[in-house]
């Protein structure tokens, strides 16, 4: 069994992996200010908690788009990220780990060409031609992100993010909510409409992240819900350096 983490700007996220499986995951808040000791007390006792000993564990690998926090965590945690898949892009040293890990997940389980969407802090689309190389895509606020700035601007009220049954709303709540479900799914269809005519190919769309099971339901187009991709893609990754 492998430890796998991802390190986002909210949350991370721990993996219990067995092969590609995973047999139980951990969510603790992204802190930016604590050390390598801290975090390895933090981990210790999560696993603990969740029945779980850190000597059951052979390895670890990261992934980290949060720079405070990827040298601490990498020093708990032993092995960052590394990918073999072509990146087609400039300046691949930008892409985030979490993209990348993400694609090495969806390729061990999928036909490309793909599109993945991410929907955490942001919401992302990365596109995989037929033969898996990264070729880019889009990226757009966040779900979560976009209704904030809304209610903080406006002083319309916080609302949760759920559908209300019909896009047209008759009250000024399932007004907020309708909008920011419904639109951000228009969106994600309106994007795939575009990203799959500039590929000039259909693709398979893969949807990961908090808020796509808020969402994705209310697409037009097909796509798939997979929470494990990211997961699944790390210990791909931490298989292929052992070997």
């Amino acid at each position: 069994m492998i430890l796998a983490v991802d390190a986002g700007n909210s949350n991370i996220v721990l993996g219990c992996m067995e092969g590609l499986e995973i047999r139980h995951t951990l969510r603790l808040k992204t802190d930016r200010a604590m050390s390598a000791a801290g975090y390895t007390v933090t981990l210790q006792a999560a696993l603990a908690q969740a029945g779980f000993s850190v000597a059951g564990f052979e390895g670890g690998i990261l992934s980290s788009v949060v720079a405070a926090v990827t040298e601490p965590l990498r020093q708990v945690v032993g092995k960052t990220a590394k990918t073999t898949l072509p990146l087609c892009i400039d300046q691949p040293e930008t892409i985030g780990a979490d993209l990348i890990a993400a694609a090495e997940g969806a390729l061990a389980q999928y036909a490309p060409p793909l599109v993945l969407i991410d929907m955490g802090t942001a919401t992302t689309f990365s596109v995989l031609d037929k033969s898996g190389a990264f070729l880019g895509g889009a990226i757009a606020p966040g779900v979560q992100l976009g209704a904030e700035a809304l209610t903080q601007r406006t002083g319309l009220p916080m609302t949760e993010l759920s559908a209300p049954q019909s896009p047209l709303s008759h009250s000024t709540t399932d007004c907020l909510r309708s909008g920011i479900i419904y639109g951000a799914a228009a969106m994600v269809d309106g994007v795939l409409d575009r990203l799959e005519t500039a590929l000039g190919t259909p693709v398979t769309t893969i949807a990961t992240g908090g808020l796509a099971r808020c969402v994705i339901p209310h697409c037009r187009r097909p796509v798939t819900l997979d929470d494990q991709l990211l997961l699944r893609g790390l210990a791909v990754m931490y298989r292929r350096e052992m070997t």
